[in-house]
């Protein structure tokens, strides 16, 4: 297919759905392909947006956002200020002055290209976006200031008050991240990206599995990337441009190839300004939060993190992991008094459950969470309560399963009680754990602790999630959790302690809510 033929209006139209081309997608979008981890989801019959809507939403929101923290920052100030200019008397004098502000800030935002990302970007989040969002505000204070100062000085306007700019760009950083939280949820709710996939091994079923957990994705489906297609496959990656086309697809993500050539380069050449293409590196397992992508002369390097965890890391670790704690247990109190009546009342049994697992170098420390539930003993239980994981989590080709079906969580529904339901699904059943952080026998973020039998053939670098202390959350339950696999287990717990970073608890800590509220991965 010709550059040509895909510079098409149909091509380029990712905007509504007509009801023939629903029927043909639907048709697609049910058959399941073979060795899949889950079956492609069905239609879900929501709208897609262009990113220039994406983008023009984006730069509403910020405008909005900033002119509110502008107003609020000066009644603020005019509250907690003594100096006469900030009084309340001055708020429209004060509004005027300042109006550039929020045309500032907007501005800077664009010049640093962010408003070029798409909305269905993966992985996307606020945390990565708050750098890009508080220099925006402080070039747009500075830009702001510079330019009443001058106006000032040549027109004999009302000087600008440095300390209104100062509050403001506090508030304009809240603001923002709160309205595009709200426009991403809202987007995600009433909007889907419908994702293509490239390759046929069994990366494809773990780009699959982790697709499948996002509610704003759509699987099309998936098509291989040399050879004859198998059974579900909906082609060759030579039928690319035309089932993006027909389908109306808008991401591509590609699984490292066999082979390279030319060819493909041309292929993926042809879909870029159409459809928004995600490679995943060959060595993806070293790859984490702390990789960076350099530049050697136009060749694109990813330099892997060094694992280092120094003394002062774990000094700044722990400190917080304390710190946080306290504060959780004290403001706390109240719902963790209030859920343990509610056990009681549910069922007969104690409140609390205790079990044996492993921590830091292999030592065994005794867990406690909210019990789930009925007629269990306390040391006869599995990760939310239940008594399934007697069984070896590799056993039965369990490495490649979901772990909620190696655990047999299915079959432990009968045994939920009404709290312990809400409980499992809210992840409130983990609360008491902040006990055991203050302890010093978990952290707030790591790996999830094991039982002993779990642990019993981990060796060499799976071995090295025992370097630092389990954690309530973590990135494999922020990831997915249940839902993944053993091996997915492994891998993210050895990314995790390998390229450990004190921001990266931060992003994982703000991820937790998110998956908390989608109940992902919860059984």
């Amino acid at each position: 297919m010709s550059i040509s033929e895909l510079e098409t209006p149909q091509f380029s139209s990712f905007v509504g759905t007509s009801e023939p081309e629903l029927g043909a997608v639907r048709f697609v979008s049910e058959q399941t392909a073979p060795g899949l981890a889950s079956p492609i989801r069905p239609e879900k019959r929501r709208r897609t947006i262009s990113d220039g809507q994406y983008a023009a939403a984006r730069v509403g929101v910020d405008f909005v956002c900033t002119s509110i923290a502008l107003m609020t920052a000066l009644i603020v100030l005019s509250v907690m200020s003594k100096v006469p200019t900030n009084s309340i008397q001055h708020f429209w004098g004060n509004l005027a002055i300042d109006a550039m502000y929020p045309f500032a800030v907007v501005l800077a935002i664009a010049f640093g290209g962010a408003y070029r990302t798409n909305h269905g970007q993966l992985g996307s989040s606020m945390y990565k976006e708050l750098k890009d969002v508080l220099f925006a505000v402080s070039v747009g204070c500075f830009l702001t200031l510079a330019a009443g100062t001058y106006i000032h000085g040549i027109a004999g306007t009302a000087r600008p008050v440095v300390s209104q700019y100062v509050v403001a760009v506090v508030f304009a950083v809240s603001f923002i991240a709160l309205g595009r939280f709200i426009l991403r949820a809202s987007l995600h709710t009433l909007t889907v990206t419908r994702v293509l996939v490239v390759g046929s091994d069994s990366l494809t079923d773990r780009i699959t599995t982790y697709l499948g957990l996002r509610r704003e994705v759509e699987i099309v489906g998936h098509v291989v990337g040399d050879g004859q297609p198998d059974e579900g496959a909906l082609g060759t990656v030579n039928d690319l441009p035309s089932l993006c086309r027909d389908l109306q697809v808008q991401q591509v993500i590609v699984g490292f190839p066999s082979c390279h050539s030319e060819k493909l380069v041309g292929i993926y050449r042809q879909l870029q300004g159409h459809v928004h293409i995600a490679f995943v590196p060959r060595y993806f397992e070293l790859v984490s939060f702390r990789s960076r992508l350099a530049d050697l002369g136009g060749l694109p390097l990813v330099e892997v993190a060094r694992p280092d965890l120094s003394g002062l890391d774990r000094l700044l670790k722990r400190s917080f992991d304390v710190a946080a704690s306290l504060v959780a247990l004290i403001v706390l109190s109240p719902v963790m008094a209030v859920t343990a009546i509610a056990i009681k009342l549910s069922s007969s049994g104690k409140a609390i459950f205790r079990q044996t697992r492993l921590g830091r170098d292999g030592l065994p420390f005794t867990v406690l969470k909210f019990r789930t539930m009925t007629n269990i003993s306390d040391h006869a239980v599995d990760d939310t309560g239940g008594e399934s994981e007697a069984s070896d989590p590799k056993a039965e080709s369990g490495v490649c399963r979901p772990l909620y079906e190696v655990r047999k969580k299915l079959s432990e529904e009968q045994r939920i009680t009404r709290a312990g339901r809400f409980l499992r699904k809210s992840r409130f059943d983990e609360l008491p754990q902040l006990i055991n952080v203050l302890k010093g026998d978990m952290s707030i973020v790591g790996p999830r602790p094991f039982v002993p039998h779990e642990s019993s053939e981990l060796d060499g670098w799976a071995a090295r999630r025992f370097a630092v202390r389990p954690g309530i959350t973590g990135l494999w339950q922020v990831s997915g959790s249940n839902d993944l696999s053993t091996e997915d287990l492994h891998h993210l717990d050895h990314l995790y302690v390998s390229s450990w970073s004190f921001w990266w608890d931060l992003k994982i800590m703000l991820d937790t809510p998110r998956t908390m509220l989608n109940g992902i991965g919860a059984y």
